[in-house]
Formats: C-alpha cells, structure tokens, sequence
C-alpha cells in the first residue's frame, strides 16, 4: 500500500491531529511519514492512495520506467484483494470483496468504499 504522506506537526493546532500525526515514522521533530491519512470528518485511504496511484502511472509513463509502472499494478492488486486481508475492496471484484454500504442504491458492481479505516491514532486496520 502506498503511504499516506509526510505530515507536519505544526500545521494544526488540534490536539487530536498531533496525536495522529505522532504515530507515523519521524522523519524530524517536525515532520512524520504515515501508513494512513489523519483522520477528521473522513475516513478511509481509497481516494488516498488511488490518486497517488494515478500520478504515479502517469509518471512512470512519461519516464517509460517499468520500475513505477509495476509499483502502480502492485497498488492496483492490493485494492483487488493482494493486502494483508485477503479481501478485494472492489464490490464484485476479486476475492473475499464485500458488500458496500449504499443508502439508497444498493450493491453496485464496480463500486468501492472509502476505504481501509484505522483506530483513530493509531495505524492499525480496524
């Protein structure tokens, strides 16, 4: 799984946000690489990690480095159900997926969740 990102201990006054951003790797005193976004009013990595996924491909494609372009299909497999859970985060898709939460719509095949949530600070999956 792609990381979440560098996060800066100073950008944030809330004590919650520090304490999330504490539990990443300190790369200083100030800054932290985390597995996991720091969690406010969302949770869930998808939309984390697959944008980051698709700069990636376009940067391998522009470099023609084969090197990226594999780490954008390792990315794309662990979505699919290539991660520590066994499970496709693709709803119809892959193995062990599960259904996804709609309201109103139901399970739709192709649909994905928000996500992979963690415990709060802590970078443990739920």
């Amino acid at each position: 799984m792609l990381l979440a990102g560098v996060y800066d201990l100073l950008e944030s006054d809330r004590v919650e946000y520090r304490d999330q951003v504490k539990q990443g790797l300190a790369l200083s005193e100030r800054y932290f690489l985390r597995r996991f976004p720091v969690w406010f009013d969302f949770r869930g990595n998808c939309g984390t990690v697959l944008s980051q996924t698709k700069g990636l491909a376009a940067a391998g494609r522009y470099l023609k480095d084969q090197a990226i372009l594999d780490l954008c299909q390792r990315q794309l497999q662990w979505n699919l159900g290539l991660n520590p859970f066994s499970q496709s985060l693709m709803y119809g898709e892959g193995y062990d997926f599960a259904p996804q939460y709609s309201a109103m719509s139901g399970d739709m095949v192709g649909s994905l969740p928000v996500g992979i949530e963690t415990q709060r600070a802590v970078q443990i999956p739920l």
